[in-house]
């Protein structure tokens, strides 16, 4: 029977279903990929948003693998992870070069955390400021604040960037920087 249904283009199972939409998946992922190496910022943040998000479950799945008998699964889905989030960095560079502040976000958040690799903290400040600004520039005020907690996460508080940053979110004095003290009621003041 599987010989005839071999035969017959007609006689379709569910394995050949997943085979082609597997195949027309990856046909466009190689698409996204040739457009982000010609030097389509679009086609970057698409390719590389799309590997960050199947590093964050190859992360996540590793995460949840607690049976002994599994390690080496956990270790290459793990080594998996670590392949998507450096082709995720690839795709970004360009959107986040460009200033796009989603591709500013998650690239600096790969670099603060090592995900691809080596740390490196001066360049995901840099990108989480490139963040906070693009999403200055389009109002979303939960963003900015997200970007900006992540920089005073690296350099603290007082740090000089994370200041002109701060001027920038509140451009204007408050009404009242500051109020004179009132006596006290009974201490003669």
């Amino acid at each position: 029977e599987a010989t005839s249904c071999l035969q017959k283009p007609q006689c379709l199972n569910t394995e050949d279903v997943v085979i082609r939409a597997t195949s027309r998946a990856q046909a466009a992922l190689n698409r996204l990929i040739a457009l982000a190496d010609e030097g389509d910022t679009l086609a970057g943040l698409l390719y590389g948003m799309n590997a960050y998000e199947r590093a964050q479950t190859f992360a996540n799945t590793a995460e949840q693998v607690r049976d002994p008998q599994f390690r080496e699964s956990a270790v290459l889905l793990r080594m998996r992870a670590r392949e998507q989030y450096a082709l995720a960095q690839r795709g970004l560079a360009a959107p986040a070069a460009a200033g796009h502040p989603d591709a500013c976000m998650t690239l600096g958040e790969i670099l603060h955390a090592g995900l691809a690799g080596a740390r490196d903290p001066e360049r995901a400040f840099a990108l989480f400021r490139c963040a906070a600004i693009g999403y200055l520039d389009t109002r979303q005020r939960k963003l900015v604040v997200d970007a900006y907690n992540r920089m005073g996460i690296i350099y603290g508080p007082n740090y000089v960037g994370l200041t002109e940053v701060y001027a920038r979110i509140f451009p204007s004095e408050p009404a009242r920087p500051w109020a004179p003290l009132a006596p006290r009621a009974g201490k003669g003041g």
